[in-house]
This record gives C-alpha cells, structure tokens and sequence, in this order.
C-alpha cells in the first residue's frame, strides 16, 4: 500500500536520532504500512529537517489515526517521545499550456508536490490532483445519519447505502 499522508518525525533532544531511527525501523518490520525517508543528515545541511528540528525521518501514513497509533507505539515500546509534524497530504500538479508561461521542456510536466513551498508560482496553469479513497462502512442503522453527515462535511460522494440483515 502506498503512503496517504506523510509526518516529519524528530527526536526531542538532538543526540537522540540514532535512537529514534532505530526504533522506527523496529516498528517498521510488523507495520508494513509505514514509508520510511530520512530528511536530514547529522550535519547542518539538512533537506527536511530545517534550521531548528534537525535530523530526522520523513514517515509515509496510511491516515491520521495510523499517526497517533506509530505515536503510542514509539512511546509504549520504546520509551520515546517524538516530534511529529502535521501530516501532509501529496498532491500531483499537471501543467496545462499556458500562452503567458512556456515550461521549459527539461522539466516534468506532472510532478508530486509534499510541501507549499514547492507550489507553482503565480503565472502557471495547472491542474491539482489530490488523494482519494474509497471506503465502505458497516455500521448500526442507528448511526447512519451522522456516518452520512460527516462524509459530507469531508467532500465524500457517490454514497450509497445497503441495509444487511442477520
């Protein structure tokens, strides 16, 4: 399965991300859902990790409550307390032609962003394409009206409801 979402993930004290990376590849071995990247190197030179957080590991989701769950477990099985930026979501842009821009041709015309700061500039025409899942709930039949409101409020569609008997 392919991440939804991704997290920074950084140790609290600096000198612990040799401790932090080791737990998370442990957790990885029995959660095949886990994408693991390290964003920043030891040194000052981070990609990801920026001025202030440092070292640390771009982590790929499968949701938010797969966050909290990696989150507990760091905790319960490994003593550890992390940093874990807000998820990002990927979106895919495809540049449309444009009569006031001409992209040039080196560079991709689809290409997956992670990050606001990679976000094509004022001028461009584009096309955004963002996850989406399909889901199928069994619930009570007492629930239903709330389970529909909240797929309503999170842009659901195409909803559809069966009533199974025993």
């Amino acid at each position: 399965q392919q991440s939804v979402l991704y997290a920074s993930v950084h140790p609290m004290e600096g000198e612990g991300f040799d401790e932090l990376q080791a737990a998370v590849e442990k957790l990885s071995l029995n959660d095949t859902g886990l994408e693991i990247h390290r964003t920043a190197g030891s040194s000052n030179n981070s990609n990801g990790g920026g001025p202030f957080l440092g070292p640390g590991l771009k982590v790929g989701f499968q949701g938010l409550l797969h966050v909290e769950v990696f989150r507990q477990r760091l905790l319960d099985e490994f003593d550890l307390e992390a940093i874990v930026t807000p998820p990002k979501v990927p979106y895919t842009i495809e540049y449309l032609p444009s009569k006031s821009y001409k992209r040039p041709s080196d560079l991709p015309m689809i290409e997956v962003i992670e990050d606001l700061i990679q976000w094509p500039p004022a001028g461009h025409r584009f096309k955004v394409m963002e996850p989406v899942v399909e889901v199928r709930i069994l619930a009570p039949v007492d629930y239903a009206g709330n389970i529909l409101e909240l797929i309503k409020r999170k842009r659901g569609f195409k909803m559809e409801t069966n009533r199974w008997m025993n």
